[in-house]
Formats: C-alpha cells, sequence, structure tokens
C-alpha cells in the first residue's frame, strides 16, 4: 500500500464507518471470505504478483507509486482487510459485483478501513471485474473516518492482542 498525500483541500471520500446494510443478506463474515487485496496498477511500476497486470500509470493519478511488498506479503495485505470486512470498518455505500443490478444481494462495502502493521489504511473497491478486489492506502490518523461505534479502535486491539500472543 502506498502513503496517499494529504491535501490542503477538503476531499469528497466517505468519512464515516455506517452499521452493516441491513439488505445485504449476506454477512461480514461472508463478504470477508471473498475479498481480495490486489492494489492498483496505475500506483505501480512492477508486475502485481498476485493478479499479473502490468503497470497503468495514467495522466490523472496522483502520481505516487507504491512501494513494492514480496508475493507473500500481498497474503497479508488481504487478510487485514478480510479483518476490517469482519469487523464491519465499512462505508454506508455497496455496490453489487459487477454483473449484478439493483436488486442482486451480492453487494460489496465500496470503502473499508483497518490496519495493517500498526498503521491505518483505506481500501476502495476496484470496479473492474471480478468486482471482489480492493486497493488501498495508508492514510494519516487527522484522516482517520467517523466510527461512533468505536469499530476501528476495537479491531487494532483485536489485532494488538493476537500479536502479543
Amino acid at each position: 500500500m502506498k502513503q496517499r498525500r494529504t491535501p490542503n483541500v477538503p476531499t469528497s471520500k466517505p468519512i464515516a464507518i455506517a452499521p452493516w446494510p441491513s439488505s445485504n443478506t449476506r454477512t461480514p463474515a461472508e463478504v470477508a471470505a471473498e475479498v481480495e487485496f490486489v492494489g492498483s496498477p496505475e500506483h505501480k511500476d512492477y508486475v502485481n504478483p498476485i493478479t499479473s497486470e502490468s503497470p497503468a500509470p495514467r495522466a490523472e493519478s496522483d502520481g505516487s507509486r507504491c512501494p513494492s511488498y514480496a508475493k507473500e506479503r500481498w497474503t497479508e495485505l488481504t487478510e487485514a482487510l478480510r479483518a476490517a470486512v469482519r469487523a464491519e470498518c465499512t462505508s454506508a455505500l455497496f455496490e453489487p459485483r459487477m454483473g449484478g443490478d439493483a436488486s442482486t444481494e451480492n453487494w460489496w462495502p465500496r470503502y473499508v478501513w483497518g490496519w495493517f502493521e500498526g498503521r491505518l489504511f483505506q481500501a476502495r473497491r476496484r470496479t473492474d471485474p471480478p468486482g471482489n478486489r480492493y486497493k488501498g492506502w495508508f492514510i494519516p490518523m487527522e484522516q482517520r473516518p467517523v466510527d461512533p461505534r468505536a469499530r476501528l479502535e476495537a479491531l487494532r486491539e483485536r489485532l494488538e492482542g493476537t500479536s502479543a500472543r
């Protein structure tokens, strides 16, 4: 994951962790079992070791490049993403998987927040098929989403308790 630049202008990104939607008939654990962290080719200068995607820098991108992680670290990134989904550290906005429509029960959170190696990250669902893939970036604590139920803190405590064993 890369460190997201901190612009001096307000962002329109979601700023709150919201309750899991009652319209989604799948549980957070069921959704988490299928999500995958694959990053984004627009921020790479190397071939993705998970998807074999070639780097694809885009003019409208902020231009920053993600650090290169060994292939086995990508599994850890996916596990961090899955832990965040299971903990319901997600935005209110959910979207159907590619090929779905508004009536589908196969919905995915657009944004997810969690922890990787003690650092806060924000992940966004990629819109290209298959639809269960996410890209992510580290964010500074001042960009932490509003979290009325303290889910992020509970997740961090759980993760720190697991790593202390």
